[in-house]
């Protein structure tokens, strides 16, 4: 999980292990090598144009997203329909003055304030994107520290349909009972993890492991468009 929202917030992923607890590994699968997917299919947002609470005033969402929709079509013939963010910041995105004021006539019948479920469904039908918060986390096995899977200030664009599939391999453990090793018992899960036991000693006792190779694969990385913050 971690693989693969990495390719969609960053077009890469980079696996490091932790130094202190055995060999230093690192590995970096960058699938836009030569930069061309950045410079085409990302755009940065700078200065006032961030989608800041500081911003509200200058700051365009709506007509950057519909920007970035159009440009997609237009230049790729990709119809993006789906959107992945964090809470934080879809609830920035409908707190800017252009979302307030596109609903204004909106307001005019009404005596009380739009809740953020109807701010959230008319910002998808002024852009026709559909946005999916996503804010699970997990502990960075360098670190220890509590990431969220998808970053803050930035939106992933994505068409309809799969954009890529988990490709799946076999662990050591699969091969060693495949070869016939006695000592070996592995089972293989739907998920693809391998469950894996080994008989040694005497007395005679077992050891279970539970292993998984695997890595994500990118139908085409052309289809996916982000719109981000800047540095």
């Amino acid at each position: 999980e971690r693989m693969a929202m990495s390719i969609l917030a960053r077009g890469t992923i980079y696996v490091a292990s932790d130094g202190a607890k055995g060999t230093q590994v690192a590995y970096q699968y960058n699938y836009d090598f030569d930069g061309e997917w950045k410079t085409n299919n990302v755009t940065t947002l700078t200065g006032t144009d961030t989608w800041e609470v500081a911003n509200a005033k200058t700051a365009t969402p709506i007509q950057d997203i519909l920007d970035l929709v159009d440009n997609a079509l237009e230049s790729k013939g990709v119809s993006l329909t789906r959107a992945i963010l964090t809470t934080a910041t879809l609830n920035k995105i409908i707190a800017m003055d252009e979302v307030k004021e596109a609903m204004q006539p909106l307001y005019a019948d009404r005596t009380l304030p739009f809740n953020k479920a109807q701010k959230v469904e008319f910002l998808e039908r002024m852009t026709g994107i559909k946005f999916y918060p996503y804010d699970k986390r997990f502990r960075s096995a360098e670190d220890g520290v509590d990431t969220k899977f998808y970053p803050d200030d930035q939106v992933t664009f994505l068409p309809d349909g799969a954009i890529g599939n988990m490709m799946v391999g076999n662990t050591p453990d699969s091969f060693d009972d495949m070869v016939g090793l006695a000592n070996v018992k592995t089972a293989k899960l739907s998920s693809g993890v391998t469950l894996a036991s080994y008989g040694e000693g005497v007395p005679y006792k077992m050891t279970t492991t539970v292993s998984m190779v695997a890595l994500p694969s990118v139908n085409d990385l052309d289809e996916i468009f982000i719109i981000k913050k800047g540095a």
